[in-house]
């Protein structure tokens, strides 16, 4: 018995370990610094980008967001989806079909836009003249669908696969052609160590959500949302390098 409990605490200890301690080279304040950079030398097709992307996490993405269980809660978020049964169903379609796939678009605008490469808006719409649309579009679905129910089993499980499979749409918009387990096992080896940072990172952008709750979104819609997404890619990138020399 005493065995047992050895052996779950030492699994319970790496488990710990490997979620919560920094295991990396980058900082928060030079990789935000590298995002305002990045913005500011092609801030009007930023602003644009940020904008699709916050009507899709916004809107379209609370089918999948467990934030938004979180602070609803469950009871109100399923009596929602069922008194609307006909308008959830459309909303999943567009997701799956255009929603998942345009993010992964937005997701390759903004890491060719941070690599210093002033990135065109056409960008977003890569993926659906490229061959790889299905793989894509189904490995997005497949993704958002473990989120989703870890979140609908508790509200944890859900936030932590959230992190797990965070670098899923950049991978998939710097690897077109990367299949559905290697995306999602990709991504769990990127953010080994790093989900906890990554969560602070997110964290750190509170500033500017209060700053757009006393302006009515503006504040977040014309530098919060950008700055958000462009320090998102940053870290794709930071992780990229350090595990593979990207």
């Amino acid at each position: 018995m005493s065995g047992y409990s050895n052996k779950t605490g030492s699994s319970f200890s790496d488990w710990f370990h490997r979620t919560f301690t920094h295991k990396s080279q980058w900082e928060r304040y030079d990789l935000k610094n590298r995002a305002r950079i990045g913005i500011m030398k092609n801030f009007g097709p930023c602003l644009v980008v940020a904008l699709v992307l916050a009507v899709m996490t916004s809107w379209f993405y609370y089918l999948y967001d467990p934030m938004a269980i979180l602070f609803s809660g469950w009871d109100t978020f399923r009596s929602v989806h069922q008194s609307r049964l006909i308008t959830v169903v459309i909303m999943c379609l567009l997701t799956a079909f255009l929603f998942g796939p345009l993010e992964v678009g937005c997701r390759r605008f903004f890491i060719e836009n941070e690599r210093g490469q002033q990135a065109d808006l056409k960008e977003i719409a890569y993926v659906f003249q490229n061959p790889n649309y299905l793989n894509q579009m189904l490995t997005m679905l497949v993704r958002n669908l473990l989120i989703f129910l870890g979140t609908v089993l508790f509200v944890v499980p859900g936030l932590y696969l959230s992190y797990s499979f965070r670098m899923v749409p950049y991978l998939l918009a710097d690897q077109p052609g990367l299949k559905l387990t290697d995306a999602l096992s990709l991504s769990n080896d990127m953010m080994k160590g790093q989900k906890w940072d990554a969560f602070l990172l997110d964290l750190s952008f509170w500033p500017w959500m209060l700053a757009s709750m006393m302006t009515f979104g503006l504040a977040g819609l014309l530098y919060g949302w950008p700055y958000r997404q462009a320090a998102a890619a940053e870290l794709y990138l930071e992780l990229d390098r350090e595990k593979y020399g990207g």
